[in-house]
């Protein structure tokens, strides 16, 4: 490398971080060779610390820069690496989040995209959920449904009911933020000002019964399904656009890029949240034949592989275990699992990654011991049944929106992420990890969730396919046979990063 080399980065996060620390090397024209080559493996590892990436990332991007144009470098990288892209919760596949990943998986030359659940929704409903839950449109709010039931173990607790006092004191404002929105979709003729202004005029005894009329349902379909008519066809009409939407995204991205595009089903799209019958006590989800739109028929009709049952994928270097939320509601068939296991014995035996994508989250005690619901709790304990069975190199999932947090509530970077292994019989969760502790750990099912939050998640992931360069431990992962770095997250709009 002489001081003239140029650098033709695919990759401008590491052109920017390592950069300097070449120009710096190259300056020094008197270095002895194995001097310079010391300084340059250090650079690599400095960069690779800065940015959270293993070293051989940083190396490839560095090979790659040696070529004239990143055309040629990208040409290069597709002859040796298969990518693979995982999307997080859609909730509703708008313009807006059309417009956020298109430009990713156009041009990623990925060979395969999957599309991780919960496809169905809206802004609508995503906003109406959020109001019903937290009572504002932050998820840090927390003034309806959420706090409601915090005050009702309290008060059960202390062996008393919840007065009318404390609700009004506590979830005054977030019945209001409700209410308000629920007069809109009921009456579109309505502004949000107008309507706000008439729930404010509410006296308290109705604003009171207001409230514990919302907070009896057990979850937000429950509530959902009991508004006028007049809202949940408002509601019902937006979510069949975005699936309409989503369906011809779908095929075009096959179409023009040759990725096969896999859409996995979620509790969304297996019900939608007024798929359930009026008037009761617990929730009753309605027949499919009684439902004003199933996810599952929409899609199909349009040409997407949209997976509602337990099955593999397989490339010529990874299997993909696809795992939609349904199944997971009851416990796996014995044969099912034996045949799984079959199955990723022999891809492993010829040394494809195997990565588990599924709609449920493993551990919620990694999500900051969030609570689950009686399903969560079910899907969770089947999930890591799967996990334990499979031991799989990696499992990547959605359903959880939010990026998680640490004790004292900060986020956590979105690659940080954590292991979950099996010993004598008992399938566990560890403790969060770094992506270059996990890239060269040997053991366990690394866990990597990927969150919808407020900005569309695209995570990717590259398996190289040939093993080369041991020196960096480049395509040598976990010691079971698969070959690629842990899927990282990755947020941005409208620019392509590779590793």
């Amino acid at each position: 490398m002489s001081e003239s080399q140029s650098h033709s980065f695919v990759n401008p996060e590491v052109a920017n971080a390592i950069t300097p620390r070449l120009s710096s090397i190259e300056s020094q024209d008197r270095e002895k060779p194995l001097t310079r080559a010391i300084k340059i493996k250090n650079a690599i590892y400095e960069t690779a610390n800065e940015l959270g990436m293993h070293p051989r990332i940083i190396l490839k991007e560095l090979r790659l820069s040696r070529v004239q144009t990143t055309e040629q470098a990208l040409g290069i990288e597709a002859e040796r690496v298969s990518k693979y892209a995982y999307v997080g919760d859609i909730h509703g596949f708008t313009t807006q989040k059309q417009a956020e990943i298109e430009n990713i998986l156009f041009t990623g030359n990925f060979e395969q995209v999957f599309f991780m659940g919960d496809i169905g929704g809206s802004a609508k409903l995503t906003r109406l959920q959020r109001l019903f839950y937290q009572g504002g449109n932050s998820g840090d709010d927390n003034l309806m449904w959420n706090r409601y039931k915090a005050l009702a173990k309290e008060a059960q607790e202390a062996g008393r009911e919840v007065d009318d006092a404390a609700i009004l004191q506590e979830l005054r404002q977030g019945y209001i933020n409700l209410a308000s929105y629920e007069r809109v979709l009921a009456d579109p003729s309505l502004t949000e000002e107008q309507a706000r202004e008439q729930v404010q005029a509410l006296p308290d005894e109705d604003v009171v019964e207001g409230i514990r009329w919302t907070v009896k349902h057990k979850h937000f379909g429950h509530y959902v399904s009991d508004l006028s008519e007049t809202a949940i066809e408002s509601l019902a009409g937006e979510v069949r656009e975005n699936y309409e939407r989503f369906g011809n995204f779908a095929r075009r991205l096959l179409d023009e890029t040759g990725a096969e595009v896999v859409a996995l089903e979620g509790n969304w799209d297996v019900r939608l949240p007024f798929d359930f019958e009026k008037n009761t006590p617990d929730p009753v989800a309605l027949p499919i034949e009684q439902r004003r739109l199933y996810g599952a028929n929409v899609l199909r009709a349009m040409g997407v592989n949209f997976v509602t049952g337990i099955s593999t994928v397989e490339t010529d270097n990874a299997m993909h275990v696809l795992v939609p939320f349904e199944p997971l509601t009851k416990p796996m068939d014995q044969d099912q699992l034996d045949s799984l296991k079959a199955n990723v014995a022999k891809a492993r035996a010829a040394s494809k990654t195997v990565t588990i994508v599924a709609h449920a989250v493993p551990s919620w005690e990694r999500h900051n011991n969030l609570t689950p619901t009686n399903e969560g709790k079910v899907t969770a304990q089947n999930l890591m049944e799967l996990i334990g069975v499979l031991d799989a190199d990696e499992i990547v999932y959605g359903h959880e929106h939010f990026v998680r947090k640490d004790q004292n509530t900060t986020p956590m970077p979105a690659d940080t992420k954590y292991r979950i292994i099996t010993e004598d019989g008992i399938t566990q969760a560890l403790g969060d990890e770094s992506l270059i502790e996990l890239d060269q750990a040997s053991d366990g099912t690394i866990a990597s969730p990927v969150p919808m939050a407020d900005q569309l998640s695209v995570s990717r992931i590259g398996v190289s396919e040939k093993l080369k360069d041991m020196r960096f431990n480049s395509n040598v992962i976990r010691g079971r046979g698969g070959k690629a770095s842990p899927v990282k997250i990755d947020r941005s709009v409208g620019e392509i990063r590779n590793f």
